[in-house]
Formats: C-alpha cells, sequence, structure tokens
C-alpha cells in the first residue's frame, strides 16, 4: 500500500533512469550480507558478493554501501558478542567476507566486457562531478528558488514533500514503539544502520 503510493515510484514508474534499479539491488545485497551473518556458509557469502556487485554496477549511488554495511556488520557482531573485548569473528567468516568481496569486484569487472577493464569503472566514477565544472558553478533548486550554493536544509525538506503522509506517520509510529522497545535484537540494529547511512 504504501509503496504504491510512494511518490518517487511512481515518479520514476514511466521513465527509463536506474535509480529503481539502484534501490532494488541495494536493499537485495544488504539482505544478502545479513542472510550472510545469520547463517555464515560460503554459499551465503557468494550469494552475498554477487548481490553486492550487482547493487554497485547498478549505479555509482551504491557505493554508499561499503560503509553503510561495514558499520551494520560491526553493528551485528559487537550486539551478538554484548562486549567489544570479546568479539570474535571466525578465521573462516573473514575469509567467506574475503571471497564476498572479491566476488562483488568480480562482477563489476565482468560488466565491462569484452575488454573486462575495471579503469571503466573508476573513469565513470571519476565523471559523476566533473573535475573540470568547479564547485561554485553547480547551481541548486528548492522550492521554486535557483541558488548558487549548497541548501543545509534541502534534504529534510525535500523528504517532507517527497514522503506521503502515511508512511510519514507510520515512521513516527515505529519511533514512538521503539522508544519504549529499544532495540533489542542485532537484527533491528543492523537494518536501523542501513537506514541511517542510506
Amino acid at each position: 500500500f504504501l509503496m504504491a503510493l510512494e511518490p518517487n515510484v511512481l515518479t520514476h514508474s514511466r521513465i527509463a533512469a536506474w535509480d529503481m534499479l539502484c534501490t532494488a539491488t541495494m536493499f537485495i545485497a544488504a539482505y544478502g550480507v545479513w542472510s550472510w551473518l545469520e547463517k555464515p556458509s560460503w554459499s551465503m557469502a557468494v550469494l552475498a558478493g554477487v548481490t553486492f556487485g550487482l547493487a554497485l554496477i547498478s549505479k555509482y549511488t551504491a557505493l554508499i554501501l561499503f560503509p553503510s554495511l561495514a558499520c551494520g556488520v560491526m553493528v551485528y557482531v559487537l550486539m551478538k558478542d554484548k562486549s567489544v573485548l570479546k568479539v570474535s569473528f571466525p578465521k573462516n567468516e573473514i575469509l567467506q567476507a574475503a571471497v564476498g568481496l572479491a566476488i562483488a569486484a568480480g562482477v563489476v569487472i565482468l560488466s565491462y566486457a569484452p575488454d573486462f577493464d575495471p579503469k571503466h569503472y573508476f573513469r565513470g566514477l571519476s565523471q559523476v562531478y566533473s573535475v573540470n565544472v568547479p564547485p561554485e558553478s553547480y547551481q541548486y533548486y528548492l522550492l521554486g528558488r535557483i541558488y548558487d550554493h549548497p541548501v543545509k536544509y534541502y534534504y529534510f525538506v525535500s523528504f517532507l514533500i517527497k514522503t506521503p503522509i502515511p508512511l510519514i506517520l507510520a515512521i513516527s509510529l515505529f519511533m514512538i514503539f521503539r522508544k519504549y522497545n529499544p532495540l533489542s535484537t542485532r537484527h533491528d540494529a543492523f537494518i536501523l544502520t542501513q537506514v541511517i547511512w542510506i
């Protein structure tokens, strides 16, 4: 119900843009990493690596997954062990994580067939904000005005304008509910870490 009335989803349903693909693959990648944390195995590490790689090639925005998933994993492990001094990450799981990251890198490289050159990815990344255009030449549009400088409250205002009232109410109720029932599981903490970062 909330998804069907969400303005961003409705807007992107009629145009050919990478935003919804990026959103979907980022969600699937976060779910893949969470599934691996729940039941660490080689197959889950491979799955997490593939989904993470697919997110990375969907749009450069997915690079935010590096810090968000790293924080999510740290919070998950800390809550699992209950103490920073007792944190243990078995050698097998560290190796699985390394293989998962290598597979993600492999997916990115494979996406640039036929020459399989990872430089293409970094070249594209460097062109997102062209180094030839000075930052002061960018313009910012908000509430009918054009600004020559970033607007501090841009994201807050755009969130309130674009987000349906039922979703804002649902988020508010969730926060009120959480006030009386603090994060009790590492699952909640992992999900909340992703929401805060992204």
